[in-house]
């Protein structure tokens, strides 16, 4: 006798059931997630924002620096 598992994965909920052979329901369970709020979502979003600023100006002197490395480097060379 073997048995099928299956799996649904929602947007708010999951839920899965074992059914047998002739799909008759074994054991089956759904759990329902809170709806997420916009208010939340703002939040999480002016975070995302200032990582991904801080992120951009720190690669901007990175380059910078890499690229006053290089002219040195290459002054030096004609020179």
């Amino acid at each position: 006798m073997g048995v099928i598992f299956g799996l649904d994965l929602g947007v708010a909920s999951v839920g899965w059931a074992v059914v047998n052979e002739n799909y008759e329901i074994l054991e089956s369970c759904s759990n329902i997630f809170p709806a997420g709020e916009a208010a939340e979502n703002a939040n999480r979003r002016g975070f995302r924002q200032g990582r991904r600023m801080t992120r951009r100006r720190r690669t901007r002197v990175n380059d910078f620096r890499n690229y006053g490395e290089n002219m040195s480097l290459r002054y030096l060379i004609m020179n």
